[in-house]
């Protein structure tokens, strides 16, 4: 019997949230500029600090089954002050080091995945239940000084999501993540961790050429 093919990419996440919203994007092939792919995802039970300490191990049973992994979690609570490159490289480095050597990439989100719904997409302030536009949405955050004037973001993104929302008569729930991952622009987001990760996906999966 022949040997079973690799799959394309094993993604490990760190919570619900991220799942549904990486899973939404994959499901994009043609806005990320990648090809359509075979996946999967999983979650770490340990959250952001479990898929910072113990990615490599988690991942040691797909080498054989996977060609790429990719790893994601939040900078904020997973239980390392360091830089967001910083922690990605020493990620990187055990992954490298336990089978996965040019064949994985670790992407840090600074200070949250939240900060991704905040790129300026029409989609989000009717997802997010909002009656108006982006510009809107952004001047009333201002107005409650939950998004400081000159920021290219909130501060604080999961604070003034969960802010909208509540305007919104919204309850938050990994579904709307799913929902906002397969609404909103790719390319208005520019957040330096979605743009490594969007890169990344490009260049192990690049769209085929020509029509």
């Amino acid at each position: 019997m022949g040997q079973q093919e690799r799959k394309d990419l094993y993604v490990l996440v760190a919570d619900q949230d991220m799942l549904q919203t990486v899973d939404g994007l994959l499901n994009r092939s043609a806005s990320l500029g990648i090809r359509p792919i075979t996946y999967a995802i999983a979650k770490h039970i340990h959250r952001d600090p479990g898929c910072r300490t113990g990615s490599s191990h988690f991942l040691r049973g797909q080498i054989n089954d996977y060609k790429y992994a990719l790893v994601l979690f939040d900078r904020r609570g997973c239980g390392d002050c360091s830089s967001r490159e910083e922690i990605q490289d020493s990620v990187e480095l055990e992954l490298a080091a336990n089978g996965w050597r040019n064949r994985s990439k670790v992407v840090v989100i600074d200070p949250e995945l939240e900060t991704w719904v905040w790129n300026g997409s029409v989609h989000v302030p009717k997802i997010l239940g909002w009656q108006g536009g982006y510009q809107q949405l952004k001047a009333w955050l201002v107005d409650k000084e939950l998004w400081p004037s000159g920021y290219d973001k909130p501060p604080n993104p999961k604070n003034a999501m969960r802010a909208a929302m509540r305007k919104g008569n919204r309850s938050i729930s990994a579904a709307l993540f799913g929902q906002l991952a397969r609404s909103a622009t790719t390319s208005h987001c520019q957040d330096a961790a979605f743009a490594e990760l969007k890169g990344t996906l490009q260049g192990w999966f690049p769209a085929a050429d020509g029509p």
